[in-house]
């Protein structure tokens, strides 16, 4: 853990500016994720700059609705917390942490939908252009959770072998009660899940069959390693069935919905692709 990178002098109060780790970070994870999306367009023959402009439509989606998210599933809604102005001082504060990556998804998808119809480009192509970029900034992204200390893990035994533990004033030693309590890494297993996806959906892209594609099929592997790893997570709590936590839910849903879109995109190929042939 290790929430501040580094501090910047000012010459009046507080008298100092803290570069968070947490939001560096994330500014990492758009710049990496827009240049290997940029550089895949142009792979593909699309125009850079339609990447670029539905990157950046996405990416302010994102954030909101990966903070909303946020907002509704951890946030304490009790006595002055629910104030109008105290959520939106909340919201804005980035640098904390808390981003639920099922709420950006969400919100992005239906906005990157919405910019691709209006300028009538193949929203499926470009979903598919973009999934490779999203699971290499989230595993990015979580590199920043871990250096925050937040999304920690439950406490396992300190015989594991990959265990992980946070000082005094982490989240993590205020919910358990105490420093340096061996947990298990789920920033860190979520960073290395991403990055594997990663290489798999890029070797997909290559070898693609519809439009589509891609995309379902990240958005299925995720659901799946997300739905394992949220099990060893213990900042989530468990409020449906007292069993799954929201993103769980959200992953049950996304599962089988993803299984569907892939099998009408493929059949919708395939009947295309027939019809081509019977116009030949």
């Amino acid at each position: 853990m290790h929430r501040i990178l580094f501090r910047i002098p000012l010459p009046f109060a507080p008298g100092h500016f803290d570069v968070a780790s947490y939001g560096v970070m994330i500014a990492i994870a758009a710049a990496v994720a827009i240049l290997t999306g940029v550089f895949r367009a142009r792979e593909s023959g699309e125009k850079a700059n339609d990447v670029l402009d539905l990157f950046l439509w996405v990416l302010i989606a994102g954030l909101v609705g990966a903070r909303v998210f946020y907002l509704f599933s951890d946030m304490d809604w009790s006595g002055e917390s629910k104030s109008l102005l105290n959520v939106i001082r909340v919201f804005f504060q980035f640098r904390q942490g808390g981003l639920v990556f099922y709420g950006g998804l969400l919100l992005a998808v239906a906005v990157g939908i919405a910019y691709l119809s209006a300028k009538k480009l193949n929203v499926w192509k470009f979903a598919d252009i973009a999934a490779p970029s999203v699971a290499i900034g989230i595993a990015f992204a979580r590199i920043g959770c871990y250096l925050n200390g937040c999304c920690w893990g439950k406490r396992c035994s300190v015989d594991f072998l990959f265990h992980v533990a946070f000082p005094e004033g982490s989240f993590a030693a205020y919910r358990y009660g105490a420093a340096n309590v061996p947990v298990y890494p789920t920033q860190l297993m979520s960073s290395l899940n991403a990055a594997i996806l990663f290489v798999l959906l890029t070797i997909i892209y290559r070898r693609r069959r519809f439009d589509g594609e891609v995309f379902w099929l990240f958005i299925a592997m995720y659901s799946v390693t997300r739905f394992a790893i949220e099990f060893l997570r213990g900042d989530n709590p468990r409020i449906f069935l007292h069993t799954f936590t929201v993103s769980q839910a959200v992953s049950l849903v996304l599962l089988p919905a993803s299984l569907v879109m892939l099998f009408v995109l493929r059949a919708r190929a395939k009947r295309k692709a027939e019809s081509a042939a019977l116009a030949a």
